[in-house]
């Protein structure tokens, strides 16, 4: 796919929009760099390390979304982008359940985000 990507989209995108391809790779090199930074921030903050009764509903429910999405991403995984914006919603609710598939699902109280497995 990366090589059909390479050899047909990209030079089509580039006829059709002089610089395009050079502007897709800043984007991605911006990208990379605020996606380190979300990683160093990650380490350094305990609210983002979910403890053994998960995380405090009301950080998910109010912190940086990038941060939280970036948390929920490192420590759910696999997770899609769908079930994160879904636990998110829950906690922003203050209740509700995610299922994360493969006998996982999160719980969402008043209080705490919390992985269950059901293995």
């Amino acid at each position: 796919m990366r090589n059909r990507l390479r050899r047909e989209v990209l030079p089509l995108l580039e006829d059709l929009r002089p610089g395009a391809t050079t502007a897709l790779a800043r984007a991605a090199t911006v990208a990379a760099e605020q996606g380190a930074l979300l990683d160093a921030l990650l380490e350094r903050r305990p609210e983002t390390q979910p403890s053994p009764k998960g995380w405090a509903t009301g950080w998910v429910a109010r912190a940086s979304a990038a941060l939280v999405r970036r948390a929920l991403h490192h420590h759910l995984a696999p997770v899609t982008t769908a079930q994160v914006v879904a636990v998110i919603d829950a906690a922003r609710r203050g209740h509700g359940e995610v299922d994360l598939g493969g006998g996982r699902r999160v719980r969402i109280t008043r209080r705490r985000v919390r992985l269950d497995d059901r293995d």
